[in-house]
């Protein structure tokens, strides 16, 4: 879905597009795409999330997908920044659940030690609200269909981070939730293993 027929079905979204596009505008994607463009995207593909766990996709949803990474990947972007004015307590008790803080010495730890707190994360998720669940699974997915760009080595660790993340919730996740990633992540694993000459 573009930018423009996002605001056209949902024209309340304007001036979310109008901050995460400002927010995000020194950022881009692997594939050399303007990074606010993942949000919409995650947020299209949040309407058939929230459909496999049987929550409503309400205007509040919606700005969880837009703001996700806001207070993550922009540093000078604090919460307060963003409630009330941007998103209510709702959407903030939704977005820390899926915001990662890493520890100041992640490039010290050993590989052990990074999964062990990437899989610590992800178990919380467990006690999350289902909206937290709902816009992760919607972030990676869009995630996985972008990543065909990426190179070789980061698309099989984002591949091995996928089943950390599903193995850790999804006993708490609906079947049809956890089929809709089990389906892109199966095919770029397959993309992957073709890719090898």
């Amino acid at each position: 879905m573009s930018v423009k027929t996002f605001l056209e079905r949902f024209p309340e979204h304007d001036i979310d597009v109008m901050f995460i596009q400002q927010a995000h505008q020194e950022q881009k994607r692997h594939n050399g795409t303007p990074y606010y463009l993942h949000l919409v995207s995650s947020c299209e593909i949040g309407e058939a999330v929230a459909l496999a766990e049987g929550i409503p996709y309400t205007p509040q949803l919606r700005r969880g997908f837009l703001y996700h990474d806001c207070v993550e990947d922009c540093k000078e972007i604090a919460w307060s920044d963003l409630c009330p004015k941007y998103i209510d307590e709702d959407v903030v008790s939704w977005l820390k659940p899926v915001t990662k803080v890493k520890p100041v010495n992640w490039m010290q730890l050993s590989n052990q030690a990074k999964t062990l707190w990437t899989v610590a994360n992800y178990k919380g998720l467990r006690k999350a609200p289902v909206e937290s669940r709902v816009i992760k699974f919607g972030d990676r997915i869009d995630n996985l269909r972008d990543m065909e760009t990426s190179e070789f080595s980061f698309r099989k660790n984002y591949l091995l981070d996928t089943i950390l993340l599903q193995s850790s919730i999804m006993t708490i996740v609906k079947p049809a939730t956890l089929a809709l990633l089990q389906d892109e992540f199966w095919k770029q694993s397959q993309l992957l293993v073709n890719s090898i000459k």
